[in-house]
């Protein structure tokens, strides 16, 4: 991937083509009146970009908190894959119920083994 500088930072170019490719899933996945885009960037250089729509929300009688049930378009940096996570968010955190690819490439380890056969 090209950085903006010898920081590792992606340009906004980049970002900007990762958040289209992530929409194109978005909105086959998500209700698009009710979706939200999120970029977050971090000062080691690393970022997220997710699209998600909070698909309910109710209370949990055994803690008596909000829990929301969410469904987020993300873009994994280490895999350089566009997953549907499906989760369940509250004060103590979130819990994932599914992660599906929607985009992924092949394995270069795996077809460099598949290769040396």
């Amino acid at each position: 991937m090209t950085t903006s500088d010898d920081t590792g930072i992606p340009s906004l170019a980049i970002l900007d083509e990762l958040a289209d490719r992530l929409l194109e899933y978005a909105v086959e996945e998500l209700e698009p009146e009710r979706t939200t885009l999120e970029v977050t960037g971090y000062a080691d250089g690393d970022y997220q970009i997710e699209a998600y729509e909070t698909v309910s929300i109710h209370t949990d009688p055994d803690r008596g908190e909000e829990v929301m049930e969410r469904v987020a378009i993300r873009y994994d940096r280490a895999t350089e894959w566009i997953q549907r996570h499906r989760y369940y968010e509250s004060d103590d955190g979130r819990a994932t119920q599914e992660v599906r690819d929607l985009e992924s490439y092949p394995d270069p380890v795996a077809l460099a083994a598949a290769d040396d056969e």
